[in-house]
């Protein structure tokens, strides 16, 4: 098929000569001298690039360029300009046109110029539709993963739970969650993968998947024993060891996590865990100044057979836990200077009458006014615990 032109020039001429050089068997030319005349035919009719002159006596190049602008379909255009216009015509392809070809052209040229700018139009055209389908699977994405976060535990009436989450792309590498193992106990981690993007949100998702229970079956964190012939919930220190042997560092991506994986006795308040290379928890007892409680051992996957040793926080009525990602501490201003520990703490201490949500939110506000117009270049998340 022929490509069709739309050539506008109130030359005469010109308009002739492009008709001539342009061979009939493969270039279809629309000429018109009335730029008016033009856009009529350009609203009507189907084009695959525009050649206008640019000095044109009803209206000149870069007013007949903003008109088909306007009408919304984004067709390659050319303006013809001559050689003592050649920086006018640079300043209009900075408004919107591909290309420029001084006057008086060559068949040679002006053919080639034509192809060019269509086929480039094309790619562009191929690049704008490829990424607006990368948003659109990241925007799902961000939704999967979200709905991946803590939802209410029904019948849980002395605990209540909180969360921020703020990936510093689309999609990130943290992921945390809250879940019954049975009726006394709750399970609770927080997981940070290594990098940003895509590859860590879709290993953050597969180790969500894992240590999410499944409805009466067994799984990593509860297994059925046909000994006592029931399920059994698996202790922190054995999850972390299965998915140390599981996942180990892999040389090539040096992709890794760290794991805060914990059991939350509802009745006897007791939080067993254990800490894979995690942040240290923030326990900020009722009526007591925040503190981090440094309890931690290799991330997963460094050390291959290492035994992880699970810690005990005694929880008392009033008392919070704060499980975090160093996201936040790492946090940093203009200056880059990081948020750090004291300002974490201090910002918790200043919410201490505040509800758990009250005092999460404040917190972000802090980070964010920390950090100002700083780019985030890690992912924020927090999970906060408070009993009744």
């Amino acid at each position: 098929m022929a490509t069709r032109i739309l050539a506008v020039d109130d030359d005469i001429i010109t308009l002739e000569l492009i008709k001539t050089v342009l061979p009939a068997d493969d270039f279809s030319v629309t000429a018109f001298t009335n730029p008016v005349d033009a856009l009529a035919s350009f609203k009507e009719n189907s084009y695959d690039l525009i050649l206008s002159d640019y000095f044109m006596l009803q209206m000149d190049g870069r007013e007949f360029l903003e008109e088909v602008r306007k009408i919304g379909i984004d067709l390659p255009f050319i303006f013809l300009t001559a050689n003592t216009d050649v920086r006018q015509a640079i300043e209009l392809i900075k408004v919107g046109a591909d290309d420029y070809i001084c006057k008086p052209f060559q068949a040679s040229e002006l053919i080639f110029r034509i192809e060019k700018t269509i086929e480039q139009k094309k790619n562009q055209r191929a690049i704008e539709l490829f990424n607006a389908r990368i948003v659109k699977d990241l925007e799902s994405a961000a939704l999967l993963q979200r709905a991946l976060l803590p939802k209410p535990l029904a019948g849980i009436d002395n605990i209540t739970f909180d969360w921020v989450f703020n990936p510093c792309n689309e999609i990130g590498g943290d992921t945390f969650n809250v879940f019954k193992l049975d009726n006394d106990h709750i399970g609770i981690f927080s997981i940070d993968v290594s990098g940003h993007g895509v590859s860590a949100a879709l290993f953050s998702f597969a180790l969500s998947k894992i240590l999410s229970p499944l409805p009466d079956q067994s799984s990593l964190i509860r297994k059925y024993t046909e000994t006592h012939r029931r399920i059994m919930i698996v202790p922190p220190s054995e999850i972390a060891g299965h998915l140390n042997k599981r996942f180990p560092l892999d040389a090539i991506t040096e992709q890794y996590f760290t794991l805060l994986y914990a059991i939350l006795n509802r009745k006897s308040l007791e939080f067993r865990y254990v800490s894979a290379g995690h942040p240290p928890i923030i326990h900020h007892a009722y009526n007591f100044f925040p503190r981090a409680i440094y309890k931690t051992s290799p991330p997963i996957g460094f050390i291959p057979g290492f035994e992880y040793q699970e810690h005990i926080i005694y929880l008392k009525s009033g008392d919070r836990l704060y499980l975090y990602t160093d996201g936040i501490i790492e946090t940093c201003n203009a200056e880059h200077q990081p948020f750090g520990e004291k300002r974490f703490t201090d910002a918790l201490a200043v919410s201490g009458d505040s509800t758990l949500k009250e005092a999460l939110q404040a917190l972000a506000s802090a980070l964010n006014q920390w950090r100002g117009r700083t780019k985030a270049v890690d992912d924020i998340s927090i999970l906060g615990i408070e009993i009744a």
